[in-house]
């Protein structure tokens, strides 16, 4: 159940992130600096805090309340690291002609709740690693 939880925060939280990006983007090209609505000055310095409270959260429960097991942690660094290096992927697989200044120009919430994701991941499997090797070495003499 804990696993499930996990993977679904995780999903959740990248699930969250996009749309919230497409939506800052999308506002500040209709009302530029003007901000049209009066929520959005107060929802750009927001949306980064709440962003980095979620992969915290995220990152406590991944490495704390979870058994030492490597699946989750692994999920968490693949995804993570493929969501991270994305763009270089899809530069080298696709040619020139991907239009990359478009995505380098957004705010890009998913990018960095994927940033805190692999980084939550990797240290869970050394933490995992480090766990297992003092199990197999035993007690100290």
């Amino acid at each position: 159940m804990k696993r499930a939880l996990a993977l679904l925060g995780m999903g959740g939280s990248l699930i969250v992130a996009q749309p919230l990006s497409r939506w800052i983007v999308r506002e500040g090209e209709t009302f530029g600096p003007t901000f049209g609505s009066a929520a959005l000055p107060w929802l750009v310095p927001l949306l980064p805090l709440l962003t980095t409270a979620a992969v915290a959260g995220l990152g406590w429960f991944v490495l704390r309340g979870l058994p030492p097991d490597p699946l989750v942690r692994a999920v968490y660094a693949v995804v993570g690291l493929v969501i991270l290096f994305w763009i270089p992927i899809a530069v080298v697989f696709s040619g020139p002609l991907f239009p990359i200044v478009e995505i380098f120009t957004a705010p890009m919430y998913a990018v960095w709740v994927a940033a805190g994701v692999s980084v939550i991941g990797v240290a869970g499997l050394v933490r995992w690693v480090r766990h297992t090797t003092a199990d197999r070495a035993g007690p100290p003499h």
